[in-house]
């Protein structure tokens, strides 16, 4: 049982957005993407930052999974090609 709940509504205990582009950055640096034809980090995470919110849209709808089987494993499969 929880004793305590706590909302971060203004992201002062944790910003999600600071820390997965730093996560993603890393991601993108230790996968060498740039050898494998994603141009820029900035590139990379713009497509992130768009295709993101609509993940977990589908995630609360339990749409996710139809979604990663169609999409995901599409670009799943892209990467794996360069």
């Amino acid at each position: 049982i929880y004793k305590h709940l706590f909302f971060d509504l203004d992201h002062t205990l944790w910003d999600f957005e600071t820390n997965a582009k730093e996560t993603l950055n890393d991601l993108f640096l230790n996968n060498q993407l740039h050898e494998k034809g994603i141009d820029s980090f900035d590139n990379f995470y713009s497509h992130y930052s768009f295709h993101n919110p609509k993940v977990c849209g589908l995630n609360q709808k339990k749409d996710v999974y139809k979604f990663c089987l169609t999409y995901c494993c599409n670009i799943k499969a892209a990467l794996l090609n360069l």
